[in-house]
């Protein structure tokens, strides 16, 4: 029986292949498959938990929307609204966020200059 290699007439080692071919191209070790990329990092996990306790407990203090737009409103808060817009270091902070429904948060985020003559949103280029 000779090799399976195209115009190799050698002798069959091992799968069907000689010897050469066989030390060639018979004997690749199997690909390890990388790991995945993690969807967020542990810090953001922990940050995630502790934005997660800050919205239970403001809602546990008040369920009321805070920022009551005329003619928008729902009344009931579904979430929080911050007055600047978010980063790591302001996620958390109290004097950055208030209680908001759906409603409210979307038109402040539609109509950012009424917001901010409004008191609603803080522009993070200027300062106060």
């Amino acid at each position: 029986m000779s090799c399976e290699f195209p115009l190799c007439r050698q002798n069959v080692y091992k799968n069907g292949l000689c010897i050469n071919h066989h030390r060639i191209y018979g004997s690749a070790s199997p690909v390890k498959k990388a790991d995945p990329i993690p969807k967020k990092s542990q810090t953001q996990k922990d940050l995630d938990k502790e934005y997660s306790k800050l919205v239970q407990d403001m809602r546990n203090e008040s369920p009321l929307c805070e920022v009551k737009i005329k003619g928008v409103c729902t009344g009931i808060m579904e979430g929080l609204h911050h007055l600047q817009k978010r980063t790591r270091k302001n996620l958390c902070d109290r004097n950055n966020v208030i209680r908001a429904c759906n409603a409210c948060n979307s038109w402040i985020e539609k109509n950012p200059l009424e917001a901010m003559d409004l008191g609603l949103s803080i522009s993070k280029h200027k300062k106060q």
